[in-house]
């Protein structure tokens, strides 16, 4: 598999967590909301914390991978276009070559006087 696409995997692996985590995140503070006892209000809160430092944690790595997708999608164009260009420069240069066998100078010729 292409690197490009396994970072892609990767990241839309993450993704899924991601919107996963905010989920429950969502439901946890509307749990908090409706919650009377205080004690179960402090667990909850604890909770609330901890996912939303996990939350982050997802969120950092796939900055990072879309940071590494972006370099070796970058890196692949590029090559590809120094690939492209030399590929180029040698039909180019074996044109010119052609081109300068036909235009080479022809040996010089007595002209007889028949043909004059």
């Amino acid at each position: 598999m292409p690197q490009d696409d396994l970072l892609r995997q990767k990241i839309a692996n993450l993704q899924n967590l991601w919107d996963h985590l905010t989920e429950k995140l969502t439901g946890l503070q509307q749990d908090t909301i409706l919650e009377t006892r205080s004690d179960e209000k402090l667990r909850l809160s604890r909770l609330i914390d901890e996912m939303k430092k996990e939350r982050d944690e997802v969120e950092q790595k796939m900055a990072y991978l879309e940071n590494r997708l972006r370099e070796v999608i970058e890196s692949d164009y590029s090559g590809g276009i120094a690939r492209n260009n030399q590929a180029e420069h040698e039909r180019l240069q074996a044109s010119e070559d052609a081109y300068s066998d036909k235009r080479a100078p022809r040996p010089n010729r007595v002209i007889s006087q028949a043909e004059q």
